[in-house]
C-alpha cells in the first residue's frame, strides 16, 4: 500500500535524495532558529509596550519628532563644526598674541635699559657718579691721615653718605661722627680738609694748590690734642705748600715759623710780620 500518496507515479515524484534531504532539513532549523528570535524578539517588545498601544498619528508625531530631532542633530553637527573652526582660529590669534607679548616684553626690558642709561647719562648724574667716586677717595684718605692724627679714630661713610668713625681703641667699634669730642671733631674736619686739598692738587689738570688756610677751630683742643694739630701742621711743610693757620691760641702761633700778626686799635688796624 502507499500511504499519503495517490498514486505510484506520486510516490516516485515524492521520493528525495539524501543531500537533498538534509539541505531541507537545514532549512527547516535555520526557520525554526529565525522563528525564535522573532518570538523573543516580539516578547520584549510586547514587554516594553506594557500593553501600551499606539495609532497613526502617534508614529507619525513620532516620525515628525525624531526628523526633528534629525534636524537638530544635524545643525548640532554644523556649529560643533563651526566652533572647531572659531576655536582653531582663536588658537591661531593666541598664539600669535604670545608671540607679540614676548616681543613687548623684551622692548619693554630695552626700554627700560635705555631709560636707565639715558638718565645715567644726565649731565648731573653722570656728574653726581664721579664725585660719589671722589668721595669715596676722599674718606678713605682723610681715614688714613685721621689714623695718623689720633692715632685711634679711622672714618668710614655708608650708601647714604653718612659719616662713621671707627673706634680703633674700642674693638673697632662704629658709632656717629657726632659722638666725638670737640677736639676730636676737629681733627677729623682737619685731615678731611688735607686730604681735600691733596686730591685737588693731584687732580689731572687742575691749577696748582700752592697755599691751605686753617680757620679757627684750636680754642676747643686741649693741651694733648693742640700738640698733636701741631705737629701736623708743622709735618704739611714738607708737601712744598704754604700752610696758614687763623688762630688767637698763642701756643700754637708761637711754633709758627712766620707770624703776621692784626694789632687793633682806636686808630685802625696794623699788621706785624714776625720771622724766626
Amino acid at each position: 500500500a502507499m500511504q499519503g500518496f495517490t498514486s505510484a507515479e506520486a510516490a516516485r515524484m515524492g521520493r528525495m535524495d539524501v543531500g537533498a534531504t538534509n539541505e531541507f532539513k537545514t532549512s527547516v532549523q535555520e526557520y525554526d532558529r529565525a522563528l525564535d528570535r522573532a518570538t523573543d524578539l516580539l516578547g520584549e517588545l510586547e514587554r516594553q509596550l506594557n500593553g501600551r498601544t499606539t495609532s497613526k498619528e502617534d508614529a507619525a508625531a513620532s516620525a515628525e519628532n525624531l526628523a526633528t530631532l534629525k534636524r537638530e542633530y544635524d545643525e548640532a553637527n554644523r556649529r560643533q563644526g563651526r566652533l572647531s573652526a572659531e576655536r582653531a582660529a582663536m588658537e591661531k590669534d593666541l598664539l600669535a598674541l604670545a608671540k607679540q607679548r614676548e616681543k613687548l616684553e623684551a622692548e619693554v626690558k630695552q626700554h627700560a635699559i635705555m631709560s636707565a642709561l639715558a638718565e645715567d647719562l644726565k649731565t648731573n648724574q653722570f656728574q653726581n657718579y664721579v664725585f660719589q667716586d671722589l668721595f669715596r677717595d676722599l674718606v678713605v684718605g682723610a681715614s688714613t691721615r685721621l689714623l695718623q692724627l689720633s692715632q685711634r679714630y679711622a672714618l668710614e661713610v655708608d650708601e647714604d653718605t653718612k659719616f662713621w668713625v671707627v673706634d680703633q681703641d674700642n674693638a673697632n667699634e662704629k658709632r656717629a661722627i657726632e659722638t666725638l669730642s670737640g677736639g676730636e671733631t676737629f681733627l677729623a674736619s682737619l685731615a678731611l680738609a688735607l686730604q681735600l686739598s691733596q686730591q685737588v692738587q693731584d687732580a689731572a689738570g687742575a691749577l696748582s694748590l700752592d697755599s691751605l688756610f686753617i680757620d679757627e677751630g684750636f680754642g676747643t683742643l686741649d693741651p694733648e690734642t693742640l700738640e698733636t694739630v701741631a705737629e701736623a701742621v708743622e709735618a704739611l711743610r714738607d708737601t712744598g705748600r704754604v700752610v696758614g693757620i687763623i688762630t688767637h691760641i698763642a701756643e700754637l702761633t708761637n711754633r709758627l715759623p712766620v707770624r703776621i700778626r692784626v694789632h687793633k686799635s682806636v686808630a685802625g688796624s696794623h699788621v706785624e710780620i714776625e720771622r724766626e
